[in-house]
């Protein structure tokens, strides 16, 4: 292409000045490549699940989050898709900085990691020991009745907990006689179960647990949700070195011919029979001893004789396993100082 531009015109130009123009017309350009990791990062605060729970989580960049056990040795992207399928799981980021939720989904126990990629195969950093899986559901490592008589203690192979609730769940009795629960504690791997009366030294104690029975609130439960599996009727170890008791209350004067009545009080159910002087006291023979322990059982007569004598309550306990008891004292009958 021939410009005479600089010359005024052709016949004052010797040589005409040239120049050249190209035009590229749809020519792709090649992009930098993409060398910059995404950021990840955990929204909510679970630090404890299981399979079935949720994380929600958030990537700079589209791509993929990936949550992985700590015993995969991650370099690069390669190592975390490679990995055993128990040790991960993943979900797609389809906006950039925005929450998203990654179910988990049959993952083998333990402390997970978690990473992002982007599309191009970045790997970021890893949010490191950020939740722990535990899928493993709490079991029974011994059930005793305490020295007291009064609880039945349960050890757990993890911490446990559950509700208030009390009733429907268990199944327990001592030597065929059945008890309720009154109330629970738990503190870390020990469950206390407070009775409704006191189990007594050499009793044959059974113990059953039915979650099923109850409300899903009331159920032993570990600190991800597992539920402790139902524990079928068995005999458990009786630690109690509490006693079969029976008291007896005789008022401090006693005098031949005046009425009074005489009290005693059982540990547990039975029959009650009192007796004077050795003999069977009339009306106060095998009376029952029922109803929430301790029990009180009273008779009233009239002392038929003077000087020092022997008064007794014998408790025959219902639980034929249970000794039989006597409680007695000794008073001196007083001659009677008015008229009839």
């Amino acid at each position: 292409m021939e410009d005479w531009t600089f010359c005024g015109s052709r016949s004052q130009c010797p040589q005409p000045t040239y120049f050249s123009l190209t035009i590229f017309i749809n020519v792709p350009v090649t992009p930098l490549a993409d060398a910059t990791p995404p950021t990840v990062s955990r929204i909510d605060d679970r630090i404890l699940g299981k399979n079935g729970d949720t994380i929600t989580v958030s990537s700079t960049e589209v791509g993929t989050a990936y949550l992985v056990n700590q015993s995969v040795t991650v370099t690069n992207l390669a190592s975390i898709t490679g990995a055993a399928v128990a040790n991960r799981n993943s979900v797609s980021i389809s906006s950039a900085s925005t929450n998203t939720v990654l179910t988990i989904s049959s993952l083998n126990d333990g402390l997970y990691n978690l990473y992002a990629a982007d599309s191009a195969g970045n790997l970021s950093s890893g949010v490191l020991a950020t939740i722990r899986i535990d899928n493993t559901l709490p079991t029974a490592s011994s059930i005793a009745v305490n020295s007291a008589g009064t609880a039945i203690v349960l050890t757990a192979s993890e911490t446990i907990t559950n509700s208030s609730q009390v009733t429907g769940l268990y199944t327990i009795s001592d030597s065929g006689s059945a008890l309720t629960v009154s109330s629970t504690t738990f503190s870390a791997n020990v469950a206390t179960l407070n009775l409704s009366r006191v189990i007594p030294a050499g009793a044959i104690v059974s113990f059953a647990y039915n979650p099923l029975s109850g409300a899903a609130g009331g159920r032993w439960i570990d600190q991800a949700g597992n539920e402790m599996a139902a524990i079928s009727t068995r005999t458990i170890t009786n630690n109690s070195a509490a006693a079969v008791t029976v008291t007896l209350s005789v008022p401090a004067i006693v005098s031949k011919g005046v009425s009074i009545t005489i009290s005693a009080v059982a540990s547990v159910a039975g029959r009650v029979t009192f007796t004077f002087a050795g003999k069977r006291i009339p009306g106060c023979f095998n009376r029952a001893a029922t109803g929430t322990t301790p029990i009180t059982v009273s008779c009233t007569f009239k002392p038929a004789l003077t000087s020092r004598q022997v008064i007794k309550a014998t408790l025959i306990p219902t639980i034929g396993a249970y000794p039989t008891t006597v409680a007695s004292e000794e008073r001196f009958i007083l001659k009677r100082t008015t008229t009839r």
